[in-house]
């Protein structure tokens, strides 16, 4: 049952909100590769960097096991964030089971 979010998590190209990218991938790869578009918040020390340095980690390991395609950059920061959500649903789901006794 999991395996279907995965693949989708890797299969989905597109993005559901620009910010996704504007906001968090496109300041994780100029952490990583010194290049690319940062927002005037993130220039003027603005914005928080906890998201976008958590994704630079898994970009920047993914660039050390030679991995280049955009593609899998997009399945390498897809699967971390998949199982953020899977175990906040799980904390979730165990909240209410003491709540309801």
């Amino acid at each position: 049952m999991a395996l279907v979010p995965c693949v989708l998590a890797v299969r989905e190209l597109g993005r559901i909100h620009p910010d996704e990218v504007f906001q968090a991938l496109e300041p994780a790869y100029w952490r990583v590769h010194g290049y690319g578009v940062l927002a005037w918040e993130w220039r003027e020390g603005l914005r928080n960097w906890a998201v976008p340095g958590v994704l630079a980690a898994f970009l920047k390991l993914a660039h050390g096991f030679g991995i280049t395609d955009p593609r899998v950059y997009r399945g390498v920061v897809a699967l971390p964030q998949f199982a953020l959500h899977a175990w906040s649903l799980w904390a979730v789901h165990r909240f209410a089971e003491r709540r309801a006794g």
